[in-house]
């Protein structure tokens, strides 16, 4: 029984920084065995003093505080999963932070460069921003851009009357473009794609 509990005290510290160490079903019964022989007591009363036992040793020996959630030695925190949940629920959600402000659908300026979904202005915290929905599709081009247009059927492209958000990132599904601070949307309020190099307008989207 002494060689036991020798043993049982010197088993790998990792068993006290991880409560699901594959070792330590392993351990309680050592510390099970050697409570039952040196004092002879039921199971009931050695489980008792197991957990005695245990909690001794891992404040004493490791210096673990399970109610900070802590174990010095351990190379990261401890969390149980009530203080994991709790930490999620501070940041919120795209639900709960997200705004639409406007939408439309889109239609084919150009024929055969057809383009179909629907464009949104959402708010996002503090950013404005353009989002193409997941029925989103353009056809493919060369330097295809995403803009935003005081015009719903552009006649022309000038730096008054446009504002570019950027390179198309897909033709096909859900996307989202930054509008650029400073700019109300309100003044463009067309979502359009533009192939660049050949001056085509794939198609538009009017928002409301």
């Amino acid at each position: 029984a002494s060689i036991l509990m020798i043993f049982s005290l010197a088993i790998v510290p990792e068993i006290y920084k991880d409560r699901t160490h594959k070792w330590r079903k392993i351990h309680t019964a050592l510390n099970c065995l050697a409570i039952l022989v040196f004092l002879g007591q039921g199971i009931t009363g050695s489980r008792d003093l197991l957990e005695i036992s245990l909690s001794w040793q891992e404040k004493h020996l490791y210096k673990c505080d399970w109610e900070k959630q802590v174990c010095p030695d351990a190379q990261s925190q401890i969390l149980s999963p009530e203080i994991i949940v709790a930490s999620i629920s501070n940041y919120p959600t795209l639900a709960q932070t997200n705004t639409v402000l406007a939408s439309g659908e889109f239609v084919t300026i150009t024929p055969g460069e057809d383009t179909e979904g629907t464009a949104e202005i959402i708010q996002a915290g503090s950013k404005t921003q353009v989002r193409l929905a997941e029925n989103f599709s353009a056809i493919e081009g060369p330097a295809v851009k995403l803009l935003l247009h005081k015009e719903n059927r552009p006649e022309s492209y000038t730096t008054e009357n446009y504002v570019r958000l950027g390179d198309l990132k897909s033709f096909t599904g859900e996307q989202v473009y930054d509008i650029p601070e400073g700019i109300n949307w309100q003044y463009y309020p067309n979502v359009v794609v533009w192939c660049e190099k050949f001056d085509v307008t794939f198609g538009s989207a009017k928002l409301k």
